[in-house]
């Protein structure tokens, strides 16, 4: 019996390399993490340069933000860091029948934290980190030329486990 298939990308780099960056849907990840996380940049502009106006987050507790309050509540997600950034180890990239692309991402996410400690870890680049932990994100992404490489994020659905920041974040009385 036959069945129709996708194409689908997938990948397992160290950090961003140039295999990664040639798929769209991920060179646009790659840019929405400087701009989101490590330059923070994106959080000065509206919402809508990188994300629909209707888009959704799925946070790693399971509460869902739609819109505007959803780029919100992704920005403050990283309130107590002073830096962080997310390297890409997995990704699995499939072509949308819009033109678009749904996927999953995992990798690690890197922090440093507002209150300093020690830097314990190194990402790809061998840029110091105090933690490190894993991460993944299913996402979808549609055709918006107005985007970055010509992509918008529509949803995303973060997976996580909060112990060690929480940890690390008590440790330095933070929380």
């Amino acid at each position: 019996m036959s069945y129709p298939t996708k194409q689908i990308f997938t990948h397992r780099p160290q950090g961003w390399d140039a295999t990664t960056l040639t798929h769209p849907a991920m060179a646009f990840m790659h840019a929405f993490t400087l701009a989101w996380c490590e330059t923070r940049d994106a959080h000065t502009l509206p919402f809508t340069t990188w994300m629909t106006p209707d888009f959704v987050l799925v946070a790693h507790d399971g509460k869902v933000f739609t819109g505007e309050a959803a780029a919100i509540a992704f920005a403050r997600s990283s309130d107590l860091y002073d830096s962080c950034t997310v390297e890409c180890e997995t990704c699995y990239i499939e072509d949308s029948t819009d033109g678009g692309y749904t996927g999953l991402a995992g990798g690690k996410m890197y922090i440093n934290f507002k209150v300093a400690g020690e830097k314990t870890c190194k990402d790809a680049l061998g840029r110091e980190w105090e933690l490190s932990v894993p991460r993944a994100y299913d996402c979808t992404w549609v055709r918006d030329e107005s985007g970055a490489n010509g992509l918008k994020l529509s949803k995303m659905v973060v997976y996580g486990d909060l112990r060690a920041i929480a940890k690390a974040a008590k440790e330095r009385k933070m929380i």
